[in-house]
């Protein structure tokens, strides 16, 4: 069932792999979780900067719409990828109740509220 490509960034926690899965499963399970999480956060960014008004003495137009767009896009992911107790982690743990509660260690503590 493994496609022999692994997934980096995405380790699974200590003790893993619990009741039968394997740790290349858990590692794209874990994966998976964080790029929806990401989508969302992605849909949330994009929605919040729509409220801010538009106009200035200088505006940015298409280039600036299009930077944006990717910086919202790229602060998503890093974000999704280094949180906690997100909706990644939340979704990860209704797959796998077997799974430990306690995720992976961060080393920068971002995910800390």
């Amino acid at each position: 069932m493994s496609t022999g490509a692994g997934i980096t960034g995405a380790m699974p926690p200590a003790g893993a792999p619990a009741h039968g899965h394997d740790a290349a499963a858990d590692a794209r399970l874990r994966r998976a979780c964080a790029e929806l999480e990401g989508v969302f956060l992605n849909e949330l960014m994009k929605l919040m900067r729509e409220t801010v008004p538009e106009g200035g003495v200088v505006s940015g137009g298409t280039a600036e719409e299009i930077f944006t767009s990717l910086l919202d896009q790229h602060v998503a992911i890093s974000v999704a990828e280094r949180m906690d107790r997100g909706i990644g982690a939340a979704l990860y743990r209704s797959f796998r109740p077997d799974a430990p509660t306690q995720e992976p260690p961060s080393g920068s503590g971002a995910g800390a509220p």
